[in-house]
């Protein structure tokens, strides 16, 4: 038999490719209070607070008013894009069209990108005022920093504590934009698992360790995320009611597909989103500091 005959041997390659393993969805997004502002780059949310009640103590005396207070939480929107060239010469080369899994991977690091604004927005300086110049950070005391620990049952107590001081309803109270969420990541997870509270159907119902996952307790609904910001060892991780969390949609995630005659009729593949976030109300968030070793 020739020796040459390996020239002759077929490649066969896959028809199929696929997206490699990563976060699809939003986790977040529809945990917040979505407003839509089209055609505008900013949006205001207005808000009436606390009013004071005063003890009526002479007849037919003059009415008391009390001064009402207002507040308003300003967000700006900015866009927001990813984008891909597929060339003839490629296709042919690789026998695939991956148009769809190029639009599949662009939309799943959009819903990345909404989570990655909610959290940071959740945590940093919320604007305020007429023309939304004031910035306001999250208090200390809207903060849990017991530091050198991952998360504990402890930490959970101290976030629900802080929520109910400032009167933040359940849902069962409020509706639903006052459910409990807390946003964790592998290693909280962990964390709660080696906790003897969480593993015990005595505190927790729902047999966490059973599925090797923990997703309700303590009144919070977790949220697994890789998202969540983090400095050096420290993985600020946050609790929250969807009444303090805001996203404005400028436009939502647009998806275009179009042969590029000035890039040698290449195919590009263009996705685009152009929203903003921002902390709505400090007494409905908490962020929880948690060691990661």
């Amino acid at each position: 038999m020739s020796t040459q005959i390996t020239t002759a041997f077929a490649k066969q390659y896959s028809a199929n490719c696929e997206i490699v393993v990563q976060q699809i969805e939003s986790r977040i997004r529809e945990r917040a209070m979505i407003e839509p502002i089209a055609g505008a780059e900013k949006a205001f949310m207005d808000y009436v607070g606390k009013a004071t009640v005063t003890q009526r103590t002479t007849r037919h005396g003059d009415t008391t008013y009390s001064d009402t207070p207002h507040s308003r939480r300003m967000i700006v929107t900015a866009p927001y894009q990813v984008a891909d060239l597929i060339d003839k010469p490629d296709q042919v080369r690789t026998l695939i069209d991956p148009q769809n899994k190029y639009l599949m991977a662009f939309r799943a690091s959009m819903n990345r990108k909404i989570d990655s604004v909610l959290m940071v927005a959740l945590r940093g300086n919320a604007y305020t005022g007429v023309d939304g110049a004031t910035p306001v950070a999250l208090p200390s005391s809207q903060k849990v920093a017991i530091a050198g620990t991952g998360l504990t049952v402890g930490k959970l107590i101290k976030a629900s504590e802080i929520l109910n001081l400032a009167d933040v309803p359940s849902a069962e109270e409020g509706g639903p934009n006052f459910e409990r969420f807390m946003v964790i990541g592998p290693k909280q997870i962990s964390d709660l698992l080696a906790e003897v509270e969480v593993g015990s159907a005595d505190f927790n119902l729902v047999k966490p360790l059973t599925e090797g996952k923990v997703t309700r307790f303590m009144g919070f609904n977790f949220i697994p995320s890789n998202q969540i910001p983090n400095v050096t060892t420290t993985r600020y991780c946050l609790a929250w009611v969807k009444a303090g969390a805001g996203l404005a949609l400028s436009y939502d995630i647009t998806a275009t597909v179009d042969r590029l005659p000035t890039k040698q009729n290449s195919v590009q593949i263009y996705l685009e989103m152009m929203f903003g976030a921002t902390r709505l109300q400090e007494e409905c968030v908490v962020e929880v500091a948690c060691l990661e070793s």
